[in-house]
C-alpha cells in the first residue's frame, strides 16, 4: 500500500503548483529587467557625473 500512495503522489502533478511556478518565474524575469534598467541607469549616472567639472574653484 505504501508504494501505491507514494506512486500517486509521485505522478499527478498539482496543476496549482505548475501555475505558481510558472507565475513566480515570470515575475523573477520581471524582477531581473528591472534589476538591468536600474544597473544601466546607475551606470550612465556614474559615467556623466566623471564627465562634468568639479564644483570647486
Amino acid at each position: 500500500m505504501a508504494k501505491a500512495l507514494l506512486g500517486h503522489v509521485g505522478l499527478v502533478p498539482d496543476l496549482r503548483l505548475a501555475q505558481e511556478v510558472r507565475r513566480l518565474q515570470l515575475r523573477v524575469k520581471e524582477l531581473e529587467a528591472e534589476l538591468a534598467g536600474v544597473r544601466a541607469t546607475q551606470a550612465l549616472e556614474v559615467a556623466l557625473e566623471g564627465q562634468r567639472e568639479p564644483a570647486y574653484s
